[in-house]
């Protein structure tokens, strides 16, 4: 779930930028709203592709944990952004959501791994 939700998400960002900013309630026109979808877009390819690739990292766990970080991360400061009203609130609240998706299922293939 996690892999295809970063591949989801870098590919809408990617190929619909416009859209996805629509659909967040961001303002495009004269904002860096669609260079920095493409930067997220890019971050969670890379992730995606690590975790494709997670039978050949030395410490699965530490890298599946560095995800639920990041994305834990990108949630309260998607929620912060909202309180300071620097985004709007639907963009806030749809953001982190999608960020806490990712942590959920990022927490949900921690405890699938073995245990060393």
């Amino acid at each position: 779930m996690l892999t295809t939700g970063r591949f989801v998400v870098a590919a809408s960002h990617l190929a619909t930028p416009g859209a996805i900013a629509q659909v967040f309630g961001m303002e495009m026109r004269g904002t860096p709203a669609v260079a920095y979808g493409r930067m997220f877009a890019i971050r969670n390819a890379a992730l995606g592709l690590g975790l494709l690739r997670l039978d050949t990292v030395t410490n699965p766990q530490a890298y599946l944990k560095l995800n639920v970080v990041m994305d834990a991360v990108d949630a309260v400061a998607f929620v912060a952004s909202g309180i300071r009203r620097d985004i709007a609130p639907r963009t806030s609240v749809l953001a982190a959501a999608v960020a806490m998706s990712a942590v959920v299922a990022g927490v949900g293939a921690l405890r699938a791994q073995p245990k060393p």
